[in-house]
C-alpha cells in the first residue's frame, strides 16, 4: 500500500503552527537548494512540502482562532493595536498571509 498523500496532515496528529512553518522553511531551502543544483526533483520536493505545511498552517489557525479571538478581548487595547500593525508590515514584507490576517485581526479587535 501506498504512503498517505503528503498534501494534507495525518489524522493521528493536531495541526501545529510551529511544524507548520518548520515544513514551509525546510520547502523553500528545498527549492532554493534544487534551482541552484538545477534539480528538479528536489524542486518538486520542496514544492510539495511547502503546499503540505500551508494546509496544515490553515488547519491550526482555525484551530485556535476563537481562542485568539477570545484572548484578545482582555488585552491592552493600545498594545494590541501596535502589536497587530508591526505584524501586518512584517506579513506583508515576507509574503505570508496568515501573519498579515493576524495583525489585521489584533487591528481590529484593538479598535472595538
Amino acid at each position: 500500500m501506498s504512503q498517505a498523500n503528503n498534501q494534507s496532515t495525518p489524522a493521528s496528529t493536531t495541526p501545529s503552527l510551529l511544524h507548520g512553518h518548520a515544513q514551509y522553511i525546510k520547502g523553500t531551502i528545498e527549492v532554493a537548494v534544487g534551482s541552484l543544483t538545477s534539480s528538479p526533483s528536489l524542486q518538486q520536493s520542496g514544492q510539495a512540502d511547502k503546499a503540505s505545511a500551508v494546509v496544515e498552517l490553515r488547519a491550526a489557525d482555525a484551530a485556535t482562532q476563537g481562542q485568539r479571538l477570545d484572548n484578545m478581548e482582555h488585552r491592552n487595547k493600545d498594545w494590541l493595536g501596535r502589536e497587530g500593525k508591526a505584524e501586518e508590515i512584517l506579513g506583508s514584507t515576507v509574503s505570508c498571509a496568515g501573519l498579515q490576517k493576524r495583525g489585521l485581526e489584533k487591528e481590529t479587535a484593538a479598535h472595538k
